[in-house]
C-alpha cells in the first residue's frame, strides 16, 4: 500500500507531503531493519526530506530573497516530473519493440 498510494501524496498539499515523508521514511527503516540494501535507503530517506516544506523544517535556513526571474518551485517540480516520466515512456517504448538494445 505504501509503495502504490503514497507517492501520489507527493503532489498534495503540505500536510499531505508530510504524511507521505513519514510514511516513507519508516518504510525505508523497516527495510533496513529486516535486510541489508546498501546505501540505497538512506539515499531515499534523504531524497524524502525534500516532500517538507520550510516551515515544517524549524532547523533549515529560510530563503532571505527569492529571485524574480527564476520559476516557481512547483512549476519547476512539475516540469521535472514531466520529463522524467516522458523519459521513462520513452525507453519503456524503446525496450518493447526492441530499439534499445539497437542504440
Amino acid at each position: 500500500v505504501v509503495e502504490i498510494i503514497v507517492p501520489f501524496l507527493f503532489f498534495g498539499g503540505a500536510w499531505c507531503r508530510a504524511i507521505a515523508f513519514l510514511t516513507q521514511v519508516g518504510l525505508q527503516i523497516s527495510i533496513m531493519a529486516t535486510g541489508h540494501y546498501g546505501f540505497f535507503n538512506a539515499l531515499t530517506i534523504c531524497l524524502c526530506i525534500l516532500l517538507l516544506d520550510d516551515q515544517q523544517l524549524p532547523w533549515a535556513p529560510q530563503p532571505a530573497v527569492l529571485l524574480p526571474w527564476l520559476p516557481a518551485p512547483e512549476a519547476l517540480g512539475i516540469a521535472l516530473a514531466a520529463v522524467g516520466v516522458g523519459v521513462t515512456l520513452l525507453f519503456a517504448l524503446l525496450q518493447g519493440i526492441g530499439l534499445l538494445y539497437a542504440l
